[in-house]
C-alpha cells in the first residue's frame, strides 16, 4: 500500500508513508503522509506549501504533520 517514492513512517498506524507533492495548479511544492488506521481504513493528510515556495523547508514540517497524523488516528476508533 505505500505508493512508489514514499519513505516509509515507523510508528504511524499499522503502516505508514510521506511522499513529496509536486508544484503544480497554482500550488507549490508539498507533502503527502499517508497510513492504514487502527480501525483499517486508509488515512491521507496532505499539504501545499504557496506557488514559489522553497521545497527545502518541507523537511521541517515532517515532523510537526506526522504528529497531526497520530492524533488523526487516535480519533478513528
Amino acid at each position: 500500500m505505500v505508493p512508489k517514492g514514499a519513505t516509509v513512517i515507523e510508528d504511524l498506524g499499522k503502516v505508514g508513508y510521506r511522499l513529496p507533492v509536486a508544484a503544480g495548479g497554482g500550488a507549490g511544492p508539498g507533502l503527502e503522509i499517508g497510513w492504514l488506521s487502527a480501525n483499517q481504513r486508509l488515512m491521507v493528510l496532505r499539504y501545499r506549501s504557496a506557488d514559489g515556495a522553497a521545497g527545502a523547508d518541507l523537511d521541517a514540517l515532517v515532523p510537526k504533520l506526522v504528529d497531526l497524523a497520530k492524533k488523526i488516528d487516535m480519533t478513528t476508533d
